[in-house]
């Protein structure tokens, strides 16, 4: 066997290993289905803007003069939660995923066109990277269509590759942002970029609530200096974290405090960012109240449809009408996965001072992390 052959083995292995469950990949879908689901803007808000306000970003939306009629915003607003719901309840699972990115695109390009851009590109990429993971296979419509009477295996692994693709996605996303910060001098001793930005956040942005006061009246360089290097350590370095599964979620694990600290020292959250590397966690191993009754086979055929619309048009007046509650449902993710992220970090330290266990890679719980940089 040639030393390219071994290579391109070893390499189809590690693409191929991982310890998720079909089961705690459904029921990250779900979370993940809600929670965008609770925390999506009004598209139909820009109806109210000028024209001349209109900018889209780089992308497709270019090709437009001005903002599309009112009408047209209503349509989007409504596939988007139409798809959002399905993905949900797992009805047509692999083309709701599809359908989810491609409408958060649409969507998120006419909001963004007004100049201010948020960093959730990776939740809007992660219905299509995990389009193809089977993760409508249990938990679904679709697995009641398929099989009312034979569900599959709980303990079913879930394929690998779509996750370690989206691992990748995380690790480059984070790369990126640290390549910047080098360039433009982070890790010069002279000067404390983290300081900067937060002086910037507090006076110019007016972010002066929970911790801001405290964090501004830190007079020290060496404090300073040490979260310029730690930020840019970290962000650069979650890349190699990918080949290994444990290392990587304890890499997310560190990051999710991070985050937790940007938002209680600059107010940012980065709640986009934790939910993603909640699809690492295994969530097979929650407990959870199973349900007396299974739901009707036949709603897993067109009758899955019939509901999915029902709840995105009750759900898209709910958020045209009353507001969303996305500022509750953000701070609660960031503080949740901040305690996940503790309690990963004690089960790994624990483990220490363990004999080390044979077998699958990653058989201790796993934790939500965190990407992206403040």
């Amino acid at each position: 066997m040639s030393a390219t052959t071994a290579l391109a083995h070893r390499f189809d292995a590690w693409v191929r290993s991982g310890d998720l469950t079909l089961l705690g990949l459904a029921r990250f879908r779900i979370l993940f289905a809600v929670v965008t689901l609770l925390t999506l803007p009004d598209v139909t808000r820009v109806a109210a803007y000028p024209d001349a306000w209109f900018a889209p970003p780089l992308g497709p939306l270019r090709v437009l003069p001005a903002w599309p009629p009112e009408p047209v915003l209503v349509l989007v607003q409504v596939l988007w939660v139409f798809a959002l719901v399905a993905l949900a309840l797992g009805w047509r699972t692999t083309a709701a995923s599809v359908s989810a990115t491609v409408l958060s695109v649409a969507a998120y390009g006419l909001l963004y066109s007004t100049g201010k851009i948020d960093h959730n590109i990776l939740a809007v990429l992660l219905p299509l990277v995990l389009a193809w993971s089977r993760w409508g296979e249990r938990l679904s419509l679709d697995a009641l269509r398929r099989s009312a009477s034979a569900p599959p295996d709980p303990t079913a692994p879930a394929p690998a590759p779509p996750l370690r693709y989206l691992a990748l996605l995380v690790g480059l996303a984070f790369f990126s942002a640290a390549v910047p910060k080098v360039v433009a001098g982070w890790l010069d001793p002279s000067s404390q970029a983290v300081q900067y930005d937060l002086y910037a956040e507090y006076y110019t942005h007016g972010r002066t609530e929970l911790l801001a006061p405290v964090a501004i009246g830190l007079h020290s360089p060496l404090l300073w200096e040490t979260a310029d290097w730690a930020t840019v350590v970290l962000e650069g370095g979650l890349l190699l974290a990918v080949l290994s599964w444990r290392a990587w979620r304890t890499g997310l694990a560190i990051t999710t405090l991070f985050h937790l600290g940007v938002y209680l020292a600059m107010n940012i959250s980065f709640s986009w960012n934790v939910l993603v590397y909640a699809a690492f966690v295994p969530w097979d191993q929650v407990r959870l109240p199973t349900l007396a009754r299974r739901a009707p086979a036949a709603l897993g055929r067109w009758w899955g449809g019939v509901v999915a619309v029902a709840v995105a048009l009750a759900w898209t007046g709910v958020l045209a009408l009353a507001g969303d509650p996305a500022w509750f449902v953000s701070r609660l993710v960031i503080f949740v996965g901040a305690a996940v992220a503790v309690w990963y970090l004690i089960v790994q330290a624990r483990t220490l001072f363990r004999r080390p266990q044979t077998g699958r890679e990653e058989q201790v719980p796993t934790a939500v992390g965190g990407a992206g940089s403040h």
